[in-house]
């Protein structure tokens, strides 16, 4: 470029102006104004340009190890995975350089599948009751402690929990009303074992069968040719089963052996509880529950839990008895 024309370019003026627009304008099209401030923040932070990569140039004391170990834990321990995107945002700002490069760079940011009962030993030995039991076990938090702490930032007094807030439906990560709703939605790609007359948990929800009077239970399964929900009401005498999705709405046993999103939801409506099934986005089924009382009964609270894969728990079927147990029922696919 020669000299005549470099002076050209920088010596280019333009008449365009950003607009001023203070926090309160700008925050109408963000999500709020929590999230503006931790925006400025982060694109005001310096970062070092360290390569975390090489222990050597950042561990001083102790050994590499654990300054890896701790970053990745308080990660997956603390990090709002359901949280706002100022909140996602305040905890890139509160984490230290080497926790932002870890989250950044190596933390892995998609998820895979597991596979239950894969060949070649998709068989359930003892029908129901299989010698090797596979489920995700999972549990709600936080504890009925906290109610002392509501609207208050329990991270900041209990090491690895979630915030507690009952104004934003925060009591647990598994809650279990009706009145409010309910909803599980997954991917699933389910086994060649549909005919087997055998039960397959995909999703199961509650709390330990011991925590009567107010034990409770969902649980959502498939059986020979559809899905199916069982019910255990706080309180109540009797479970109800729940006819979800199946041949009269269309379901295809076959058709179900490739990868599928599901949902289910549940919701009181005047004259019992409402279940709607969704196959990758659509509604395929819609039923009225009308013998099942389910309101207006309290919702399930206690130490609540669930299961993927395989039940948790025992399944109560009525105030003293049960059926099934842990890992029981298991399900075949991924």
């Amino acid at each position: 470029m020669g000299d005549n024309n470099l002076k050209k370019l920088f010596s280019q003026k333009s008449n365009k102006f950003l607009s001023a627009k203070d926090l309160n304008e700008l925050g109408e099209s963000v999500e709020s104004r929590d999230y503006i401030d931790n925006y400025v923040i982060d694109k005001e932070r310096f970062i070092p340009p360290v390569d975390f990569d090489k222990p050597e140039n950042f561990a001083r004391f102790g050994t590499a190890k654990d300054y890896y170990e701790q970053s990745v834990q308080r990660i997956y321990k603390t990090y709002p995975y359901d949280g706002s995107l100022a909140e996602r945002v305040a905890f890139e700002n509160s984490s230290s350089y080497l926790d932002r490069w870890i989250l950044d760079t190596r933390y892995p940011k998609s998820t895979g599948y597991v596979n239950f009962n894969a060949a070649p030993d998709n068989t359930w030995i003892a029908a129901n009751n299989p010698d090797v039991k596979e489920y995700i076990h999972l549990y709600g938090g936080p504890g009925t402690g906290s109610t002392a702490l509501d609207g208050k930032p329990l991270a900041e007094h209990f090491d690895g929990t979630n915030v507690y807030n009952t104004a934003k439906g925060r009591e647990s990560n598994l809650k279990f009303d009706f009145d409010q709703g309910l909803t599980f939605e997954c991917w699933a790609k389910m086994g060649d074992n549909d005919g087997n007359n055998v039960f397959q948990t995909m999703f199961h929800l509650g709390n330990p069968v011991g925590d009567l009077p107010g034990h409770g239970s969902l649980w959502i399964y498939k059986f020979g040719g559809g899905f199916a929900g069982y019910l255990y009401q706080p309180g109540a005498a009797v479970t109800y089963a729940m006819p979800l999705y199946n041949a009269s709405h269309g379901f295809d046993p076959l058709a179900h052996r490739v990868w599928h999103h599901y949902a289910f939801s549940f919701k009181n409506e005047a004259g019992g509880l409402r279940s709607k099934v969704y196959l990758d986005g659509s509604l395929v089924a819609s039923i009225l529950h009308a013998a099942t009382p389910v309101s207006p009964a309290p919702a399930t609270t206690g130490s609540l839990q669930a299961s993927v894969g395989g039940m948790f728990d025992e399944l109560r079927t009525s105030t003293v008895a049960t059926s099934f147990g842990a890992g029981w029922c298991k399900m075949s696919g991924s």
